[in-house]
């Protein structure tokens, strides 16, 4: 990885900034030091350590000193600025093109914005924290922000436009919608309502490239949305379902840059905090083009790497699993009981709960259940959550999860079972104008039942309007923790990746106690 950044940041910038450098160093290598800062989680006094002692890291780019840790700072702030930034964005792009990572013409494209967070809060946020403001339309701090647009295929990241929140994500899309049709072709654009204004279409449309956008869910109307292209959009999109659900890969990334980079800047105002996500962007895309170089070089030894012959073997047992008869039987739910699938719902979340119970009773370890928003109703409910909730939500999640529980204890198999129903984030104590609760990071709640789990206890409580935990708050570490604690996982267990660097299961939690039988 460190190589690959390397070679992109010698095609997009000059060795030296200009004639009188004192040339220890050049630009490329420093860039290519910041993006190993960024994958290694490191910060600069870190980083100044950990090439001090890795000889054979300097050696691979040619780095004969050790630059002083504010020297990364200062490159930090010049190379990733606005124009050498895109530069090296662009640089990399190219790289992914040359090995076949990101074609020329991206058929789906997909954009959204997400928060960071910082671990700096002012103090006049603090005070007012500490004074018991419980407004939750006040007490909010100003946190940085990104817009990016992503290929939905190769999870590349083709522009990255970070910005301050709480801000409607229109503010950004502008310019990330120009960085990335500069950088590719791309025949469509799949976005979530939020992005639904004419002037998005508009936008898009003129470079000739389509767009799937769902319209915004307010207080129920007869009348047609105000513009041309949304109107279009409100008749033709229940026909562009199946093409819109791959805008969740979108989700994805944003999921892959906060689990291996880490969702919280080092950096403490906002100008740093910006040139930080940008890095964090490219680091990203210098990683995927880092696993096809790793492949690619891999697979030419394939016979004498042990390594990935336990792994094709892991992929072998994977495929014998799903081939065994009890797998295939498992799969065949239409042998169910009429009167049990009736039981769970007739509905693809109902039906996905009764085919989870069947495989685990084939022997499966672990079933995952996602609800399916594009072809099912959303928990999203921005506009109409109570009327939501009432008629469709809550009597799927009831009839499929009761129906589940009763199944495992009649069949003897919930306490050897693990049941957790969780979501990404709660929702916000107010309605909106739409009557809709927004999202909500601040506090919500989880279910476990089943196998560990103490039967009938309540843990915590949440303030009296439902906004943040006042009473034995838990972290998501000790949630997943606890989860692998009644897998027989213990959270200090020492993993190691491909290089052989250790990883700790669960780094930072402990399983809750309270909770476990």
């Amino acid at each position: 990885m460190f190589q690959v950044a390397y070679e992109a940041a010698c095609r997009a910038l000059p060795a030296h900034r200009h004639q009188f450098s004192p040339k220890k160093f050049t630009q490329p290598q420093l860039l290519a030091c910041l993006v190993l800062k960024e994958f290694l989680r490191l910060d600069y006094r870190g980083l100044a350590a950990h090439l001090a002692d890795q000889a054979d890291l300097r050696d691979r780019i040619g780095l004969t000193v050790v630059p002083h840790f504010t020297t990364f700072q200062k490159a930090a702030q010049r190379l990733l600025a606005s124009v050498p930034g895109r530069r090296m964005f662009d640089a990399v792009l190219d790289r992914a093109r040359e090995d076949g990572t990101l074609k020329r013409r991206v058929p789906l494209a997909a954009v959204d914005g997400t928060g960071m967070e910082s671990r700096h809060v002012s103090r006049y946020y603090a005070k007012r924290r500490s004074a018991g403001d419980s407004d939750p339309a006040r007490t909010y701090a100003h946190y940085p922000k990104v817009v990016f647009v992503v290929d939905c295929k190769s999870h590349m990241i083709l522009s990255a436009v970070p910005g301050r929140g709480p801000a409607s994500d229109l503010v950004q899309f502008g310019r990330a919608w120009t960085q990335a049709v500069r950088r590719a072709r791309i025949d469509t654009l799949l976005a979530d309502a939020d992005f639904d204004a004419e002037r998005v279409h508009r936008a898009v449309r003129s470079h000739g490239v389509r767009t799937i956008i769902p319209p915004k869910r307010g207080r129920p109307t007869d009348k047609p949305p105000t513009g041309w292209w949304r109107r279009v959009m409100k008749q033709r999109f229940a026909g562009l379902k199946r093409k819109y659900g791959q805008r969740w890969q979108v989700e994805t990334v944003n999921s892959m840059l906060k689990r291996r980079l880490g969702s919280a800047l080092r950096a403490r105002k906002h100008p740093t905090q910006c040139r930080e996500i940008v890095l964090r962007a490219i680091t990203h895309n210098v990683m995927i083009v880092r696993l096809r170089v790793f492949y690619r070089a891999t697979t030419d030894g394939f016979a004498t790497q042990r390594r990935l012959l336990d792994l094709d073997g892991f992929r072998a047992q994977a495929y014998d699993l799903l081939t065994t008869p009890a797998a295939q039987e498992a799969f065949r739910i239409d042998k169910e009981d009429p009167k049990t699938r009736d039981r769970y719902g007739r509905n693809i979340y109902g039906q996905s709960v009764l085919l989870a119970r069947r495989l685990v009773e084939a022997g499966v370890r672990v079933a995952s259940i996602s609800w399916a928003p594009d072809a099912n109703a959303t928990w999203d409910t921005h506009g109409n959550n109570f009327t939501a909730l009432k008629n469709r939500l809550l009597p799927q999640l009831d009839s499929a999860l009761s129906s589940l529980l009763d199944d495992l204890q009649t069949r003897g198999r919930l306490d050897r079972t693990l049941v957790v129903v969780m979501g990404e984030f709660g929702r916000s104590p107010r309605v909106n104008a739409g009557a809709g609760r927004d999202h909500w990071n601040f506090g919500y709640s989880l279910f476990f039942a089943g196998g560990g789990i103490k039967a009938g206890h309540v843990h915590g409580a949440s303030d009296k309007i439902g906004g943040r935990p006042q009473l034995d708050p838990v972290t998501p570490a000790e949630i997943i923790a606890t989860i692998y604690h009644c897998l027989g996982i213990s959270a200090d267990t020492i993993l190691h990746d491909q290089f052989q660097r250790p990883m700790t299961v669960v780094p930072d939690g402990r399983p809750i106690n309270a909770l476990l039988a």
